[in-house]
């Protein structure tokens, strides 16, 4: 899956070189980079950097933060362009979104765990901020299965997990029936 979005700035200055910007998914766009912009200027994307990259990719998920990378390239003006040129990109930074959970939502799974419904959480974001926002309103993470290991299992066996892992709201403590 893509996961990215890529647009080309291309300015009415003729002598001016096009700018292709790319944002999404942190790991698809760090896979399409080769260096990084810093306050130092560009210098070579290396392990250290992808690691620190990452690092602060996960930080900021565990808080709740759905984080997007960017990244930038030049080009000389040519007449089209394809995914083929999506590539060579320099990392400029991230983009943090945050969506806190409506109020009351932690006691309306309370209340549903109460009369006996289960809950299962289903969402594009990464696994930090499921794991975060689970956690924010009540649910605990029993098992958790990303895309990735969707693309590799089988109809049947996403059956046979579905009712015993994800998020469980069985975790949440209610009181039944008045007791």
């Amino acid at each position: 899956m893509r996961k990215s979005l890529t647009v080309i700035v291309r300015s009415a200055d003729a002598e001016q070189q096009d700018l292709m910007i790319c944002k999404g998914a942190v790991q698809n766009v760090i896979a399409a980079c080769s260096d990084v912009w810093s306050a130092s200027g560009k210098q070579q994307l290396n392990d250290a950097l992808r690691q620190k990259i990452d690092g602060r990719f996960r930080a900021w998920s565990s808080q709740g933060y759905r984080v997007l990378a960017l990244a930038v390239r030049h080009f000389d003006k040519q007449p089209s362009y394809g995914r083929s040129d999506e590539a060579g990109l320099a990392f400029a930074g991230f983009l943090l979104f945050l969506d806190p959970p409506k109020a009351g939502i932690a006691e309306t799974l309370k209340a549903l765990a109460g009369r006996g419904v289960g809950v299962k959480v289903i969402t594009g974001d990464n696994r930090y901020v499921a794991q975060h926002l689970a956690s924010a309103v009540g649910l605990t993470p029993r098992g958790m299965v990303t895309g990735e290991d969707l693309s590799h299992m089988t109809k049947e066996a996403l059956f046979g997990i579905a009712a015993k892992r994800i998020f469980s709201s069985r975790s949440i403590r209610t009181r039944r029936n008045g007791s």
